[in-house]
């Protein structure tokens, strides 16, 4: 019999689940691009997909999260990745697609930046996690 324990949960803010047109912006290589899955003012899941490689997204600092179909973006906004995972592959001829998700851990906001944040999570998210 396997001894299993529940996750210990370490997040100090709550998750809320993020409009399906919100997305996060690679910096400093701005024509990458994710899918936010949830969002809190400590932090931020997205879904990437990696195309032919198979490590893990490496060294993000930094970050932008925008809207496509509304005039929001917040530019610039610090971060380290907590955890990286492979959520599925899928083989299109000789590349592998892998399908992933990071969560990621905000650094020290601005005072602009914590305010647009309230406002993005007040107004662009659909419910708490």
């Amino acid at each position: 019999m396997t001894n299993w324990e529940e996750p210990i949960e370490l997040r100090k803010h709550k998750r809320f689940r993020a409009d399906e047109n919100a997305l996060i912006v690679f910096r400093p290589h701005s024509i990458k691009v994710a899918s936010i899955v949830d969002i809190g003012m400590g932090g931020l899941t997205f879904r990437y997909s990696d195309i032919g490689s198979k490590e893990p997204l490496k060294e993000l600092s930094e970050l932008d999260i925008i809207l496509l179909d509304r005039d929001f973006h917040l530019e610039k906004v610090p971060c380290e990745s907590q955890r990286d995972w492979e959520i599925y592959k899928v083989h299109a001829g000789s590349r592998a697609i892998t399908m992933r998700q990071c969560a990621v851990r905000f650094g020290e906001l601005t005072q602009s930046q914590m305010l647009q944040l309230e406002h993005f999570i007040k107004n662009h998210t659909v419910g708490e996690v």
